[in-house]
């Protein structure tokens, strides 16, 4: 009897920090990094260099959920996803869900939210 188990590839430390580092890109990109002091400099971190964390992020994270696609556990990790963005909406939901004076419960807009996301 053979026991074979497939699993997921272990974590690599330098793609972590990669992540890291993208994310800090990703931040200075919306903080307009050096853009008020440096215009020149700024224009080339911001819209040059900080350009490219979104696409080398979607890089990494399209290798890891290649694996999850291939050994089979898809399934709980689109129910983890939906588990999670049912919560965030619920958390969010006195924003985009309860009426006010000036906006009006409207069910069509709210369903739009539900399937569209608050943003």
């Amino acid at each position: 009897m053979s026991n074979s188990v497939v699993s997921a590839p272990s974590r690599s430390a330098w793609l972590d920090v990669t992540k890291v580092i993208l994310a800090a890109m990703v931040v200075g990109l919306h903080a307009r990094f050096l853009q008020d002091l440096f215009p020149a400099t700024g224009y080339i971190f911001v819209n040059g260099i900080f350009r490219s964390a979104v696409p080398v992020f979607f890089v990494i994270s399209g290798y890891y959920f290649y694996d999850v696609i291939n050994f089979g556990t898809f399934k709980k990790w689109l129910t983890r996803i939906l588990l999670l963005y049912g919560f965030w909406m619920t958390v969010y939901s006195p924003f985009w869900l309860w009426p006010t004076a000036e906006k009006p419960f409207n069910l069509l807009e709210a369903i739009h939210r539900i399937l569209f996301g608050y943003h």
